[in-house]
């Protein structure tokens, strides 16, 4: 897709310790989930609210927005500028 690159979002601020939000999220909406000592999830169980599918590897979920970086990216909010290093991965609309 032109114009949408991961790498245009620098993601997931720290929350507390090792964990970033990702990992704080995948916490919360996982069942019976297993962090390792950096945090990361290494077991537990996700189900999708919009399909019910279910996962088990953490590595097989994006974990997004409300508006996803690559719907951003095709909206018209695709010239604002690339958020800071404390920001939130979506780009703040410019007014």
């Amino acid at each position: 897709m032109d114009g949408y690159s991961r790498e245009k979002f620098p993601h997931w601020i720290k929350q507390y310790g090792t964990c970033d939000t990702r990992e704080v999220v995948l916490q919360r909406d996982g069942r019976d989930v297993v962090q390792d000592d950096q945090c990361r999830a290494v077991a537990g169980g996700w189900v999708s609210v919009y399909d019910d599918k279910v996962f088990t590897d953490a590595k097989a979920l994006d974990i997004d927005h409300l508006v996803s970086a690559r719907r951003f990216v095709e909206g018209s909010c695709h010239s604002a500028p690339t958020p800071g290093p404390r920001t939130s991965a979506a780009p703040s609309p410019t007014t």
